[in-house]
């Protein structure tokens, strides 16, 4: 249930954002935040943080794109 709720508030977010594919940028930022907690879990390394900016700078560039047009 928290992954629900977790991916709407990401939905939402993007929403504000006035974001185009809603529900894929949730979706790809819930990849992210479930693939590092596996990692972490595995390995016990809190992995890469660079690999979350990647992702926040994509959703940077469409809001950039979106608000020029």
């Amino acid at each position: 249930e928290h992954k629900v709720d977790l991916a709407t508030y990401i939905e939402e977010l993007a929403a504000r954002l006035e974001l185009t594919h809603r529900h894929k940028v949730s979706e790809a930022v819930m990849v992210v935040i479930e693939g590092s907690v596996v990692r972490a879990q595995m390995t016990g390394h809190h992995g890469d943080p660079t690999v979350g900016r990647m992702l926040l700078r994509c959703i940077a560039r469409e809001f950039a794109r979106k608000k020029a047009h």
